[in-house]
């Protein structure tokens, strides 16, 4: 399968996006800025590249102005995905450059991966602008980075603009009476629930609450983990999941479990058996995610006794960083 080099200086963002493309069977390697995306790529080469813009050391824009100039990279698939330049013209200076796509964030995981098939189907660099020479390149970089100053200096004065007025209202005397405000509270109130009873999809005002939550002794479950009948769920934070987790287990996150759950369990029927577990000092999340698995219809959910530490303890497979 294609390899695929993705750059981002915020973990979450590479985290998720890692998981989008491995889904596919793509080989995912990562990077943290420009400079260390240029050294990773010219070890390995990757098929195509997916890049923030907004990064230290080294931004999106130099990295693509650099890897257009290098002979081994410039035929190579070039994507910005960024969450911070969003301008038009952003965008044209984007593909000045001689990148491939530009996507703003976020995008839907179905959209990623059909802008990936296409990138990589066609010829590298045949929609792509014929990069700018190096005097054109830097005054596009100079005003790119001037609009966006002036966006942010127009923010800030917003901001300072609308704090000032907050302060000044608080010296002027009130014109609602104490009777208006109680009035207004209700029917607003009265509003809200008569469109959500009146809406399929409304929120349930007292949702049942799921049962309490079993546990399962890590021997107990052994033999049918083996024989890949169990679904582990690891309930703690990505950035402690990738350090080390259970062989095999798949990581949703309380924070992130309507993202991570829609891509992890689709393919799976609700008479799936799930053991979610954590650390010894996770033990909220391990039940906070059981309990929401258990809300959306799982039926057989279970909380691993003893948590990572008993399974490590037992001698039983784990994933860590750095093992092979």
């Amino acid at each position: 399968m294609p390899s695929i080099l993705i750059v981002d200086d915020n973990s979450q963002n590479l985290y998720l996006l890692e998981l989008i493309l491995k889904a596919e069977g793509y080989e995912v390697v990562t990077a943290e800025n420009g400079e260390e995306a240029l050294r990773v790529a010219r070890q390995m080469v990757p098929d195509l590249i997916i890049t923030d813009i907004f990064m230290p050391v080294m931004d999106g824009f130099v990295l693509c102005r650099e890897w257009k100039k290098d002979e081994r990279l410039e035929s190579i698939p070039f994507i910005f995905y960024t969450a911070t330049y969003t301008d038009p013209k952003d965008e044209n200076y984007a593909l000045s450059l001689g990148a491939e796509v530009f996507l703003t964030k976020p995008q839907e995981p179905e959209k990623i991966r059909e802008v990936v098939r296409e990138a990589l189907s066609r010829n590298a660099g045949e929609a792509a602008a014929r990069p700018m020479d190096e005097i054109e390149t830097l005054l596009g970089y100079s005003q790119v980075l001037s609009r966006k100053l002036e966006q942010k200096a127009s923010q800030l004065e917003k901001a300072r603009t609308e704090l000032a007025e907050i302060s000044t209202a608080g010296n002027r005397p009130c014109l609602l009476s104490a009777l208006d405000f109680v009035i207004i509270f209700g029917l607003s109130i009265l509003l809200a629930i008569t469109f959500n009873i009146s809406n399929p999809s409304g929120i349930p005002f007292f949702p049942d609450p799921p049962d309490k939550v079993p546990a399962v002794d890590p021997f107990a479950m052994v033999e049918e983990y083996r024989q890949g009948r169990i679904l582990l769920i690891d309930a703690m934070p990505a950035n402690f999941y990738n350090k080390r987790h259970i062989k095999g287990a798949v990581n949703i996150p309380m924070s992130l479990f309507d993202i991570m759950y829609s891509i992890n369990l689709s393919q799976y029927g609700r008479d799936q058996k799930i053991v979610v577990y954590g650390n010894s000092i996770s033990g909220p999340y391990d039940l906070q995610v059981a309990g929401k698995l258990m809300l959306a219809g799982y039926t057989d959910v279970k909380v691993l006794e003893g948590g990572l530490t008993t399974w490590e303890a037992m001698g039983f497979p784990l994933d860590a960083k750095g093992s092979k």
